[in-house]
């Protein structure tokens, strides 16, 4: 997504919450629309901006995105697909906007030591004003941290916490530490970015790490050091110091893959601008550190912390009974995914228990246990094949507009050539664009040709409901990303021939190019059809 649309998603969620004044102070040296302000003791605040998840799987505020680096990683960061959810949905019921918040800067000394006990021979006066993030703290002590935040917050300003749109209650909003998938996700630019942009090695430009980033030697004059935070460019999504200065502690055990395997100490993201150079400070940079040292718990000077806002996933009975309706839906195994029955409903496992106990109850009780592994394991599969069916449905739609926004060109072009042709006083100026006229024709066919093969696809792999559903989540792709109003239209025009196509399932290459006449060019200027 372009930064224009990021700025007004940011600011539709700022209506919606909150927001602290946009004065530029020593707690948020650079205010930006969509900045979520949290108060704290004696005047001090943390800010904190929004994460977009983007495209979800319905109701659940999950997506799948991917982590680690590819090329030149180290073992522990070989590129995996996780999950990743929001807590909190800005769009309200019907709608789907899920987004966490993350710290816009580290935690500071003065903000840590508002709540904290000060160190001996240190002075609170002076801590209280210090914009340093701070460090030497052990994870125990940004968890008691949290907990005096938390504490505080409840009893002081309970209603300035998030909320999604049209709740009842506070849904069970706290700060903790992100999360390691929560962190990169964050890092390589949220959900809102083109999928191309997320995969790059940084979120930054050639040679632009150290415009945004203090690393390792910054200045080679000075000896490294933490800096106070904001001094920097900002991160695409607003944050400041987000890859480097201080390594940021997280809620995650460490482990050398992202969701399994031997845990060890706990994750830290980021790089150490006492010793990471700006090409180790990275999104997918990830390293151990172990809670405890020498028999002590143990810190560095150069970790630090950035919180994240989230939220209870069961704050509420009606909570509950959403999740328990939507994964009904979606784990019903008798549902066809990619078109084929898995089989192994509710009904049916039920009706396999019956069946058992009418013959031996004992026989029931013995293999229950393996019944419930297997129907659980079914559902959990059948589950996320459905997200797999939805994530192909969708390519499947967008190779489709493609196609036919190819064709459209090619209409386009052709106006241009027959131009030519008319008016042109020079021969041979004419054979060359009669010739271009007739490739020109015979690309406009390939495109339909392949058009048509999405068509077939979509009738053939996936139920209407999941088409319909699909090509909405397209249409907001391309309104959220500014996409040319041509393929907007179009998008509108696979829905109209998808549904044309499930009667007679036949090519419509003259139908196709009418509407595209209709749809997309003035009257008097469309090309004329063949």
């Amino acid at each position: 997504m372009n930064r224009a649309s990021l700025v007004v998603l940011a600011l539709a969620a700022a209506a919606l919450l909150w927001v602290g004044a946009a004065r530029a102070d020593i707690h948020d040296p650079h205010p930006q629309a969509g900045d979520l302000s949290l108060p704290m003791p004696d005047g001090v605040r943390m800010v904190f901006r929004p994460v977009h998840l983007g495209r979800t799987m319905e109701g659940l505020s999950t997506r799948m995105v991917w982590v680690g680096k590819g090329k030149g990683g180290v073992f522990y960061e070989t590129p995996t697909q996780v999950e990743i959810s929001g807590a909190f949905n800005l769009a309200g019921a019907g709608s789907e906007d899920w987004v966490y918040y993350l710290g816009k800067y580290e935690v500071t000394e003065a903000q840590f030591y508002s709540l904290m006990p000060v160190p001996q021979n240190l002075s609170r006066q002076e801590l209280i004003k210090s914009t340093k993030p701070v460090t030497q703290v052990t994870w125990f002590q940004a968890q008691e941290f949290l907990r005096r935040y938390n504490e505080w917050l409840a009893g002081s300003a309970p209603d300035k916490l998030p909320r999604s749109r049209g709740a009842q209650d506070d849904g069970g909003a706290y700060l903790r530490l992100p999360n390691e998938i929560e962190w990169e996700f964050a890092a390589r630019g949220g959900g809102l970015i083109e999928p191309s942009q997320y995969f790059r090695l940084s979120p930054y430009g050639p040679n632009q790490t150290e415009v945004h980033e203090w690393c390792y030697p910054d200045v080679v004059r000075q000896p490294p050091r933490v800096r106070k935070v904001g001094e920097k460019k900002p991160h695409p999504l607003g944050f400041y110091d987000l890859l480097g200065n201080v390594s940021e502690m997280t809620s995650s055990i460490f482990r050398v893959e992202y969701t399994g395997g031997r845990c060890g100490g706990f994750a830290l993201r980021g790089g150490s601008a006492l010793k990471d150079g700006a090409k180790a400070t990275l999104p997918s940079k990830r390293s151990e550190m172990p809670l405890y040292k020498n028999g002590k718990a143990f810190s560095r000077n150069d970790v630090g912390l950035r919180l994240v806002i989230t939220s209870l996933v069961t704050a509420s009975r009606q909570d509950v009974t959403r999740l328990k309706e939507i994964y009904q839906r979606y784990g019903q195994a008798a549902q066809p995914v990619f078109g084929v029955s898995l089989g192994g409903s509710s009904a049916g496992w039920q009706q396999l228990r019956e069946a058992l106990a009418s013959v031996s109850p004992q026989a029931l009780k013995a293999v229950s246990p393996q019944l419930n592994e297997l129907e659980a394991g079914l559902r959990q599969a059948t589950t996320k094949m459905r997200k797999v069916e939805g994530d192909s449905a969708l390519v499947t739609i967008r190779t489709a507009v493609y196609c036919l926004f190819a064709a459209y060109k090619t209409m386009v072009n052709e106006m241009s050539l027959q131009t030519i042709i008319r008016l042109s006083q020079n021969a041979s100026r004419r054979q060359r664009a009669q010739q271009n006229l007739r490739d020109n024709q015979a690309a406009r066919d390939e495109s339909l040709e392949q058009y048509f093969a999405q068509l077939d696809l979509m009738d053939r792999l996936y139920n209407k409901e999941m088409v319909l559903k699909q090509l909405e989540e397209h249409r907001k792709l391309l309104v959220n990303k500014s996409a040319a109003p041509q393929k907007v239209k179009i998008n509108q025009l696979l829905g109209q021939h998808y549904q044309r196509y499930l009667t007679g399932k036949q090519p419509d290459k003259d139908g196709w190019e009418r509407d595209l006449q209709e749809a997309l060019f003035s009257q008097g200027q469309a090309p004329g059809a063949r």
